[in-house]
Formats: structure tokens, C-alpha cells, sequence
């Protein structure tokens, strides 16, 4: 009994090493990371085969306007095309571009106080809005504030879940292959001097 327990571990082994691989270009391919004082959205999943990253690094073009939650209060806005998003897998892209609705909700939008860009050097906590396939939810997350050589350099992370935007992680082969609800999004940008003076100085 044991030497037969034993071939189907090594069996079952064998079996996933050479299985997996194939697996692999469906939904998995090498997480691009972050990069120091640059402007990007990264949005990182797993499957229960392997681990994705769709990302975004381009300049971005905030935006301080009203809040749309009709607080009055000042809020910078950050508008991303679902489309503009990059990946090493054409499979998964089209999967995206379904599971996030894009052709009826094309903009990813992330929103915070303005006064986050008014902050001193270090870690500051404030509210963070994000919004995606026409869903709108409210996260607390810790920024990192530092140098950078054009300004003040914004980042951090957050963990949520699809089923929170009312989304059906994708399947592949009748579900042998699922995409966990699970997601990490991390953003950062650039605030030039000159940009936080003319908000310090218009609030």
C-alpha cells in the first residue's frame, strides 16, 4: 500500500510539471513590479495555476475637481483607459477587456483628498476611491510620500476583490482554470513643486 501511495505522489507530480507549463500562457506571466519615481498602475492577480499583471506606465494628467460624493470637498482625480493597460498575454488581455466591461465603462478612475499632495515626507493615511466596470468603492490605504527629482513621488497599494465591483472572475477549460477574487491595484505619479504650491495656494 505504501509503495502505492507513494507512485501516485510521483505520478501526480510528473503529471502537474508537465501539464502546468501549458496551463501557464493562459493565465500567468511574470509580474513587471513597480518602478521608483515613475508614473504606473499595476494591477496583479493569480489564478489557481499562476500569477498575471496587466500594467500601465505612462505620465497621468490629475485632475483636482469636486468630489462626486457631494462632500464639497476638493479631490484628485485620475482617469486610466482600460485599453491603455499592457500585458504579455494576448488571451488574458481580451479576458480583461470582457471581465472590466470595457466597451460600456472604458476609464479605470482612481480619486483621493487633494490634500494628500499637501503632505510632509513618510506614510499618510486617507480615503481612496476607485472605480471600474461602473462601480464605485471607497478603500482606506497608506500612501508613501518621498523625493523625487521632479517633485514629490506618490505611491501605494491595495488589495480588493472583484465580487466588490460586482465582477465573475473569469474561468478557463470549464473552470479547471479560475482567476482568484483576489486582486492587488498599486499606483504611483509624479506631483511637481509648482503643481502642490498652485493647490496650496487656490485652497
Amino acid at each position: 500500500m505504501f509503495w502505492y501511495v507513494r507512485n501516485m505522489i510521483i505520478s501526480g507530480a510528473l503529471l502537474f510539471n508537465g501539464v502546468a507549463p501549458l496551463f501557464s500562457p493562459l493565465y500567468g506571466q511574470p509580474s513587471d513590479g513597480e518602478r521608483g519615481c515613475s508614473d504606473y498602475i499595476i494591477i496583479n492577480g493569480e489564478s489557481n495555476v499562476n500569477s498575471f499583471s496587466f500594467n500601465y506606465y505612462n505620465a497621468f494628467s490629475p485632475v483636482v475637481g469636486e468630489s462626486c460624493t457631494g462632500s464639497g470637498s476638493d479631490r484628485v482625480e485620475i482617469d486610466v483607459r482600460v485599453k491603455d493597460f499592457n500585458t504579455r498575454n494576448p488571451l488574458m488581455y481580451n479576458d480583461f477587456l470582457d471581465l472590466l466591461r470595457a466597451c460600456d465603462y472604458p476609464v479605470i478612475t482612481i480619486d483621493f483628498p487633494v490634500e494628500v499632495l499637501n503632505q510632509p515626507f513618510g506614510k499618510y493615511i486617507s480615503q481612496v476611491d476607485i472605480s471600474l466596470a461602473g462601480k464605485r468603492r471607497s478603500y482606506t490605504m497608506v500612501w508613501d510620500i518621498a523625493r523625487c527629482s521632479e517633485g514629490s513621488y506618490l505611491s501605494g497599494s491595495k488589495s480588493l476583490l472583484l465580487s466588490d465591483f460586482d465582477l465573475r472572475s473569469p474561468e478557463r477549460l470549464n473552470g479547471l482554470i479560475k482567476v482568484k477574487d483576489e486582486i492587488s491595484v498599486s499606483f504611483g505619479f509624479i506631483v511637481n513643486f509648482r503643481v502642490v504650491n498652485q493647490v496650496s495656494s487656490a485652497r
